[in-house]
Order: structure tokens, then C-alpha cells, then sequence
């Protein structure tokens, strides 16, 4: 029993141990993974908030960036938690010590300090992606509307198209009636001009018909009576 009782001692020391030598080339290396964080995520916000890029690309960018917080707190979590189970191991080798009580504090409110900082990013982010997807959806409601009414503009240029097409056609029948000789490239206003010019000649030309005829009409009526 003794002799177990110092395999497990030997074997609680060289873990604790090896625990310590962990969380120092951590701690050597959290300041470089920080800042290593730090600048994928900048960078990624300014693709974000570069609005001389698609709605598509900034999206991109802004959940890019919550794939490198989520990296970042699974580096400093693990971290984070390593000095937990180490302030834990050597309280309970000295559960009276005031120093290691406040080890074991200090490791948890660092765990809590970093759940706090990383989620006020997550909130930043998930705020933005939210932001960028209305300014998207208003922009491809106003990209309809605006093709709506180009749609309707152009409808209502083929019907205007039509119509004069229509009048045309009546205007050269008209003009073909009266035998008014006219070149195809003259206008529409100056066609409906010879139009009504030659409907009026047309009128005048008939009505002096009718006079005269009616003056032969009564003329010879008068030679017979006589």
C-alpha cells in the first residue's frame, strides 16, 4: 500500500509537472497567437466594411471572421482551462493556502474574462451579418423595382410604337385615297397636313360638282317647262 500510494504521489508530481511546463510554452505563446487573431480578424473586417464590394463578398468576409473568433477562443479556452487544472492541482495539494485559493480564482475569472471579450465580438459580428443582409435584401428589392419599371417604360414605348404605327398607316391609306403622292421618310405631322389639305381640296372640289350639277339640273328643267 505504501509503495502504491508513492507510484500515485510520483506519478501526481510528474503530471503536475508536465502540466506547468504546458501552460508556460502556452503563455509564451498566447501573446503571438493574439495578435496573429488579431490581424486575420482586422483584416477580415475590412473586407467587410469595404462598400466597394459585392453584398456576397462582405457576407464572406464578416463569417469569415466568426470562423477566426471561434478559433481564437478554442486556443485561449484550452489555455485558459490548463491554468484552471493547474491552480486546481496544486490547491489540492495545499487546500489551506491562501495564494494558491487565489491562483484557482484568478484562472477562473480569466476564463470568464475571455468568455465575455470573444462573445462581445461574436455579437459585433452576428450585428454586421444582420446589417449586411437587410442593406442586401433592400438593395435587390430596389434592383426589381427598378426593372419593373424599365419593364413597364418599355411596354408602354412599343405601345406608343404601335399606335403610331397604326395612325400611319391610316394616314397613308388616306392619302392614298386622295392621290397624294408623298415620299415614305415624311414625317407623321406633315403626311396628317397633306392629309387634311387634300380632304379639304377634296370637299371643295365636290361640293362645286354638286353646284354645278345642280344649276344644269335646274337649267334644263327651265327648258323644258318653256
Amino acid at each position: 500500500e505504501i509503495k502504491n500510494t508513492v507510484n500515485e504521489a510520483n506519478a501526481y508530481a510528474q503530471a503536475l509537472v508536465a502540466l506547468r511546463n504546458e501552460v508556460k510554452i502556452a503563455e509564451a505563446n498566447q501573446r503571438q497567437l493574439q495578435l496573429t487573431y488579431q490581424r486575420d480578424a482586422e483584416l477580415q473586417r475590412q473586407i467587410r466594411d469595404d462598400i466597394s464590394l459585392t453584398f456576397e463578398e462582405r457576407i464572406a468576409a464578416n463569417t469569415k471572421l466568426g470562423e477566426i473568433l471561434d478559433e481564437q477562443f478554442a486556443e485561449e479556452q484550452a489555455l485558459a482551462q490548463k491554468k484552471i487544472d493547474l491552480a486546481q492541482m496544486e490547491l489540492d495539494q495545499n487546500k489551506g493556502n491562501i495564494d494558491l485559493q487565489v491562483a484557482l480564482i484568478n484562472a477562473k475569472t480569466e476564463m470568464a474574462d475571455l468568455d465575455e471579450r470573444i462573445t462581445g465580438q461574436r455579437s459585433e459580428q452576428l450585428t454586421n451579418l444582420k446589417a449586411l443582409e437587410s442593406e442586401r435584401d433592400v438593395a435587390e428589392q430596389e434592383r426589381l423595382e427598378r426593372q419593373e419599371e424599365q419593364r413597364t417604360a418599355e411596354s408602354e414605348r412599343l405601345e406608343q410604337e404601335r399606335v403610331a404605327a397604326e395612325q400611319r398607316f391610316a394616314l397613308e391609306k388616306q392619302a392614298a385615297e386622295l392621290g397624294i403622292a408623298f415620299d415614305k421618310s415624311i414625317s407623321d405631322e406633315r403626311l396628317s397636313i397633306l392629309v387634311d389639305e387634300g380632304a379639304k381640296a377634296l370637299a371643295i372640289t365636290k361640293a362645286k360638282l354638286d353646284a354645278d350639277k345642280a344649276l344644269r339640273e335646274t337649267a334644263g328643267r327651265d327648258i323644258l317647262n318653256s
